[in-house]
């Protein structure tokens, strides 16, 4: 049996030495402009951008210490397009397939501030931050990438570096700035010998390895999944705590209550579990608390770069964990934990599939009161579309699990024939989709851009929301059903919690944060308390 580090939360303790699993004998021949496959979590961001026109992005702010030299950076940023092939991909509007487009130079854009004052350089870069992410990409046309480097002082330079969610989550955006600096240092010291393509683990081959996997195990995965999320729905939510008329973006941070996040640890030391373990517990048990739902599911969403190679694949990797809960009058925090620890070790073992697989059999049960011909019908137009187009290498329900994902199901044909009114005027989703996403970066302090100074320059990614004058709230209503939490990153000495959603009330937000921060202290402080204040005795 193999322990991981407790910290690296995208690992699980005392999972089979076989599961860490080796990318061999899958090694496809490159040809740039050959199509191929998208992998399984760039899917989900192919029909956001297919059916909204929206490429979620991902922003950086990288403040970098010391003097650099400009024209050295774009070399270096100019090097990671020719290592990364995705980075050049052209991703079709019509089905999901991408190639990859031979290397053209890269302009960094350069604005020197050193001579303006502090508000004015703060205006600048937040108004060029916001252009740089609300825009989306057009996926056809490479590079997937914008950069943009400006100059405080000779020695002080923010660069801010955005990607598509397609082509990059967080672990990715982590990575891209780790072998951007490090490049960089390899370049002021004169070395010759820089990482390239070669030594580099590129999207087609990944999404070869993805499909021969789900191949050989996908069907048990599917079974297992069925099996367990049986009956375990998103919690509805009280009508009280839900959004009405127009949807507006609530976006809050959580401190740890005093050392809660300390004594968290050690329980999951204690346990054998990890952090992730607690906190996906932590929210669980804070959902049960507002909905005084007995059983329900709720998503963790993980980095999942454990595979060897991940770690330095720039692509969006990110696959969906749903974890379903049972509580009763008796339950504890400890218990709640204990439960979470058995599904997570044994969703590890069915993880070879799409994760688009287990998020539709959840997204299929708030469609119970739809009419079963119009199920049978999506049913049959998802079969069709994956044999109309071979090439993308679809498993037969790919559309209808995300056609599934529709927040507002129809209750009869007559809604599902006329025009359903404006989202904005449905008020909030009573059973929204909880996601607790848990950065890396939030815990890799440690071997992070900051860690190593070379010729006087450090990197370090700017965490603070307050700096620069940057709003981290979106415009984007691609996730108008969820409500996410991310344990992240925020410059102090421990990370925080950060919630978003745009179903919820003022009143639903401070009950589900109220909520979060009492569960955490109770677990911290007595984990075997009963923490139920009200168990419904029926499931949902």
């Amino acid at each position: 049996m193999t322990t991981q580090s407790a910290n690296k939360l995208e690992n699980y303790a005392h999972l089979p030495a076989a599961r860490q699993t080796e990318m061999t004998g899958v090694r496809k021949e490159f040809v740039e402009g050959q199509e191929f496959p998208l992998g399984y979590a760039q899917l989900c961001f192919w029909v956001v951008y297919e059916a909204m026109g929206e490429t979620a992005n991902n922003l950086s702010r990288l403040m970098i210490e010391g003097e650099i030299q400009v024209g050295l950076m774009e070399k270096a940023l100019n090097l990671m397009l020719q290592r990364h092939d995705s980075l050049r991909a052209s991703i079709a509007k019509s089905q999901p397939v991408q190639k990859i487009m031979p290397y053209q130079a890269y302009d960094l854009a350069f604005f020197d501030g050193s001579e303006v004052s502090e508000a004015d350089f703060n205006a600048m870069v937040g108004k060029i931050s916001h252009q740089m992410v609300d825009k989306a990409f057009d996926l056809s046309h490479a590079p997937l990438l914008r950069a943009h480097l400006f100059r405080r002082s000779p020695t002080q330079h923010l660069m801010l570096l955005c990607f598509p969610h397609i082509i990059a989550d967080g672990g990715a955006v982590h990575l891209f700035e780790q072998q951007l600096m490090d490049i960089y240092r390899r370049l002021s010291q004169g070395d010759k010998h820089l990482p390239g393509r070669a030594e580099t683990l590129q999207i087609a081959d990944f999404v070869a390895w993805e499909r021969a996997r789900n191949a050989q195990y996908g069907a048990a995965a599917n079974q297992f999944w069925r099996e367990k999320l049986q009956a375990r729905p998103y919690a509805a939510f009280p009508p009280e705590m839900l959004a009405s008329g127009a949807l507006q973006e609530s976006d809050q941070y959580l401190s740890f209550p005093a050392t809660s996040f300390a004594q968290l640890a050690e329980l999951a030391k204690r346990h054998k579990a990890t952090l992730q373990m607690c906190l996906i517990a932590v929210i669980g048990c804070a959902v049960q608390r507002v909905t005084a739902s007995s059983q329900f599911s709720i998503n963790s969403v993980l980095e999942s770069r454990e595979e060897n190679g991940t770690e330095g694949l720039m692509a969006a990797l990110l696959r969906v964990m749903p974890v379903p809960f049972s509580f009763t009058s008796a339950s504890s925090f400890e218990g709640v934990l204990l439960q979470v620890r058995q599904h997570v070790l044994q969703a590890y073992e069915h993880k070879d599939c799409p994760w688009s697989v287990p998020v539709g059999i959840l997204a299929e049960q708030r469609w119970q009161a739809s009419p079963p011909g119009y199920l049978a019908l999506i049913g049959w137009c998802s079969k069709l579309y994956a044999k109309l187009f071979r090439r993308a290498e679809l498993y037969p329900r790919f559309l209808a699990d995300f056609w599934l994902m529709e927040p507002f199901p129809p209750q009869s044909w007559r809604e599902v024939l006329r025009n359903a009114p404006a989202r904005a005027k449905r008020g909030g989703v009573a059973a929204p989709v909880i996601n607790v996403n848990i950065l890396q970066s939030a815990f890799k302090r440690d071997t992070s851009t900051d860690s190593a100074a070379a010729n006087g320059v450090r990197a370090a990614q700017v965490s603070d929301p307050n700096q620069l004058l940057l709003s981290e709230a979106m415009s984007s209503n691609w996730e108008e059903d969820s409500i996410n939490f991310y344990i992240l990153d925020t410059g102090h000495a421990e990370p925080s919690i950060r919630m978003i959603c745009s179903n919820l009330n003022q009143i639903g937000v401070r009950k589900m944060l109220a909520a979060v921060e009492d569960v955490l202290r109770t677990a911290s402080v007595a984990p075997q308390t009963i923490i139920n204040h009200a168990v419904s005795t029926q499931s949902n």
